[in-house]
């Protein structure tokens, strides 16, 4: 069984699948693999109580990183100065958690440190949405 609190044993794949036992993890990794052309990179934090993680990187910008928790999974998209505009001038089109999400979350140094929590299909929209953002500036 994969601890991922043990920064000696990297996880796979199918490790963070059975551990999240949510269908729209499998969906987001094959996403971020077939749209954006990237593997997913394994790092292990210290600083943060996750533990493992995955970042997706594309030409050494962060579009986001992963964090598999039991039965879902939080995905963290910073919304920078770049974005900002964007992102504000489509959020009505987000769900109401992501609207609120967006107003809740303070703003540090031009930065909107958006620690997305994916539990069904509407916000697993709302992420990929909020990465295609950040992709595209």
């Amino acid at each position: 069984m994969w601890n991922k609190e043990d920064s000696k044993q990297e996880p796979s794949l199918i490790d963070y699948s059975e551990h999240v036992r949510n269908r729209n993890w499998d969906k987001f990794i094959e996403y971020m693999m077939d749209e954006y052309h990237i593997k997913p990179k394994f790092e292990f934090s210290k600083c943060c109580p996750y533990g493992w993680n995955i970042s997706f990187k594309k030409s050494s910008r962060a579009l986001c990183r992963c964090y598999p928790l039991d039965g879902y999974f939080i995905v963290l998209v910073v919304i920078g100065k770049k974005e900002k505009e964007r992102f504000e001038s489509t959020l009505n089109s987000f769900s109401p958690y992501m609207q609120e999400l967006a107003r809740s979350t303070n703003e540090g140094m031009g930065q909107k440190w958006l620690m997305i929590e994916v539990e069904d299909e509407s916000i697993l929209a709302d992420v990929k949405q909020c990465i295609k953002i950040r992709n595209e500036n």
